[in-house]
C-alpha cells in the first residue's frame, strides 16, 4: 500500500510540474491554479505517506534479506573453507618407491617419459635426515640395504625436516626430477602428507 501511494505522489508532482509549466507557457492567471495548488497538496500527502509508509517495511525486508543472504554465504564459505583449499596430494600418483627406483635402474628413459615432473606420492622409512650442497633440507628413503640405493627428497622448509626422525615411517609427495649420479632418485618440492 505504501508503495502505491508513494507511487501515485510521485506521479502527481510530476503532473504537477508539467501543469506548472503549461499554466507559464500560456500565461494562465493565478486565480485559475488554485485547482492545481489543491491537487499538488493531495500529490504531496500521498508522496510523504507513501514514503512515510514503505520505509519502515523496507529496510525490514532488506535485513532480512541481508540476514539470509549472510546465513547463505556463511554456509557457502564453511563448504568453500573445506573444499576451495586444494590438497597437496591433488593431481599426484601413488607409486611404491622401490618400483619407482626399479624402473629407473632397468632404464632411466623410460622412466623418465613415465615420472619425470610428475607429482608422487611415495611411503616409506626415513634413512637419513641431512642438508645438500645447497643447504636445501632433504630425506632418504634406503631401496638397498647398504643404503648406496635411495630416493632423496628435497624440502624447501626446515620446520618440517626438523620434526622428522630416522626410522620413522612418512608419506611425502613431491615432483619427481629423475635420477642422479645413477643411485639415486631425485624428488623436489616436496611435503608431508598429514
Amino acid at each position: 500500500m505504501g508503495m502505491f501511494l508513494f507511487t501515485i505522489g510521485l506521479l502527481g508532482g510530476i503532473g504537477f510540474l508539467i501543469a506548472s509549466i503549461v499554466f507559464a507557457i500560456k500565461k494562465v492567471p493565478k486565480k485559475k491554479q488554485w485547482g492545481a495548488t489543491i491537487g499538488v497538496i493531495i500529490c504531496a500527502v500521498l508522496f510523504i505517506s507513501g514514503t512515510v509508509m514503505t520505509q519502515p517495511s523496507e529496510p525490514a525486508q532488506a535485513a532480512e534479506q541481508s540476514k539470509s543472504s549472510s546465513a547463505q554465504n556463511n554456509q557457502t564459505s564453511a563448504k568453500n573453507e573445506v573444499s576451495s583449499e586444494p590438497s597437496i596430494t591433488d593431481g599426484a600418483t601413488k607409486v611404491d618407491y622401490k618400483t619407482l627406483y626399479k624402473d629407473y635402474e632397468d632404464n632411466a628413459i623410460s622412466a623418465d617419459k613415465k615420472y619425470r615432473d610428475k607429482k608422487l606420492i611415495l611411503t616409506g622409512t626415513i634413512a637419513n635426515i641431512d642438508r645438500d650442497i645447497g643447504q636445501s633440507p632433504y630425506i632418504t628413503f634406503n631401496v638397498d640395504q647398504y643404503g648406496v640405493q635411495n630416493i632423496k627428497m628435497s624440502f624447501d622448509n626446515d620446520d618440517v625436516v626438523a620434526g622428522l626422525k630416522k626410522g620413522q615411517k612418512v608419506t611425502v609427495v613431491g615432483t619427481c626430477g629423475g635420477t642422479f649420479a645413477s643411485t639415486i632418485v631425485v624428488m623436489n618440492n616436496c611435503s608431508i602428507v598429514k
